[in-house]
């Protein structure tokens, strides 16, 4: 199921990384042609300011820089003014909208693309600690799957890691306890142009209270029915009875019972995904799912038997 999504792609062996469009953008044709008519309205203008009244060039200003080197200085300086706005604005939702938008725009070796990506990082946390706040809301997983996915591209990039950078992502790596990821340091330290969020706030309310109670029964092999709400954290608990199931021994069985047969085949590529076992007798297998139509995988030698409510009946 892994190789399926690669081989559709071409990215076997590589991690998947899709191109972003942005939309409403014009051509890059047609942007070339707008400039070229502009360069040759103002050529004339530009030979009649340099030439004196009396037919000899003015002397150019030796403090002056040339065109090309004054654009790009223009240009860097309208990118931290930007980069300024964006960083003041009091909405921390828009903050990251206009972050993400504005680094879409930056070459992926810039050196202030990394700080960026670390800026994006800490609205999404200011989001995630806003929205634990309220005890109506459930938790914000897609913004974990967020920070972790920056996390990943952080750790593969060539320049612009610095000392500070690493030091702040690992703490909230650590706070989130989120997989261990390496990063390279690769850039000389400077002082970052804003000030991260406390993640000590986010160990406070990392996970609900009834998720701790369902995790310490499970650990206690004690029986329980879980009910909630859809996205309220229900998923989590049973691939912790999973990973529970497959360390005790090569014989425990968990059943994950789907309602639709549409959802057999996700959860079992999500729990290839997440678990790997070598078995010391053939015959058995991580995961097996078992219909009255088709099964894959021995479903009398799978731990983790993915299945129907009426086949679980007939079994």
């Amino acid at each position: 199921m892994q190789a399926y999504g690669a081989s559709l792609t071409n990215a076997a062996g590589k991690v998947l990384e899709p191109e972003t469009i942005i939309a409403g953008q014009s051509s890059q044709a047609s942007r070339s042609t707008k400039i070229v008519h502009k360069i040759k309205s103002t050529k004339a203008q530009k030979q009649a300011n340099e030439t004196s009244s009396n037919g000899c060039k003015k002397p150019r200003n030796p403090t002056k820089k040339g065109g090309k080197a004054a654009a790009l200085e223009a240009a860097a300086n309208l990118k931290k003014s930007k980069y300024k706005q964006i960083m003041s604005n009091p909405n921390v939702e828009l903050r990251y909208t206009l972050a993400r938008t504005y680094i879409q725009n930056l070459d992926m070796s810039g050196l202030r693309r990394q700080e960026i990506e670390l800026f994006m990082i800490d609205c999404l946390l200011r989001i995630w600690t806003d929205s634990n706040k309220s005890k109506d809301t459930s938790p914000r997983l897609d913004i974990s799957a967020l920070i972790w996915g920056a996390h990943l591209r952080l750790s593969k990039v060539e320049v612009g890691m610095t000392v500070t950078i690493i030091a702040a992502l690992q703490t909230i790596s650590k706070a989130l306890e989120l997989l261990e990821v390496t990063f390279q340091n690769n850039c000389s330290d400077r002082t970052l142009a804003f000030s991260y969020m406390n993640v000590n706030i986010l160990t406070q309310k990392y996970g609900d209270a009834w998720q701790r109670k369902v995790l310490d029964a499970i650990d206690k092999e004690e029986s329980l029915i879980v009910v909630a709400p859809t996205s309220s954290g229900k998923t989590f608990i049973s691939f912790y009875a999973m990973k529970k199931i497959l360390q005790a021994s090569d014989d425990n069985v968990a059943i994950c019972v789907a309602p639709t047969k549409a959802l057999l085949n996700p959860i079992a590529a999500e729990i290839q995904a997440r678990f790997s076992k070598a078995f010391r007798h053939p015959g058995r297998s991580i995961w097996g799912i078992h219909t009255r139509d088709f099964c894959i995988n021995n479903p009398t030698g799978s731990q983790i038997l993915v299945i129907l409510p009426h086949v679980l009946q007939i079994m």
